[in-house]
């Protein structure tokens, strides 16, 4: 098994920029995740939510836009609670193996996360986190701890 590389601060910055690029003014729009008919789980998800990807397994959020290729290559469902849950979540439960996330990195992507959930344009949500990341934070070590 290979070493997860360390996902650092600049790193995690610049992959979120790229993945919505000429999208900053996006407002992220929740989801309901419908399984068309005849699947084996048939039904829909009742509420509108947050996920990383859609039915489809085509990315969906922020954090989906810039981490899709991981989340569907580590087997994410667009029907697993992980889809729906916190970037802390993703991270720790699924990319783990390929990303150890420095605190730094990860107060960004949690706080990038949360602005998108809360109706802020991606370009703005981008900036805000940054703001918010900027100061006090190691990104040097990998982050160890579930709760970010």
């Amino acid at each position: 098994m290979s070493t997860p590389t360390l996902l650092r601060y600049d790193d995690a910055v610049s992959r979120v920029r790229a993945a919505v690029a000429g999208r900053e003014d996006t407002v992220y729009e929740k989801i309901t995740l419908e399984v068309p008919d005849g699947d084996e789980d048939e039904g829909t998800v009742p509420d509108y939510l947050c996920a990383y990807l859609d039915i489809d397994q085509k990315p969906s959020c922020i954090i989906g836009q810039a981490f899709a290729v991981d989340i569907v290559e580590l087997g994410v469902s667009p029907l697993s609670e992980v889809n729906q849950d916190s970037a802390a979540t993703l991270f720790n439960d699924v990319l783990k193996p390929r990303y150890a996330v420095t605190r730094k990195a990860a107060r960004f992507l949690a706080a990038v996360q949360n602005f998108q959930d809360c109706g802020m344009p991606w370009g703005d949500s981008i900036e805000a986190a940054t703001e918010e990341a900027a100061h006090g934070y190691d990104d040097a070590e990998p982050f160890v701890n579930s709760r970010w």
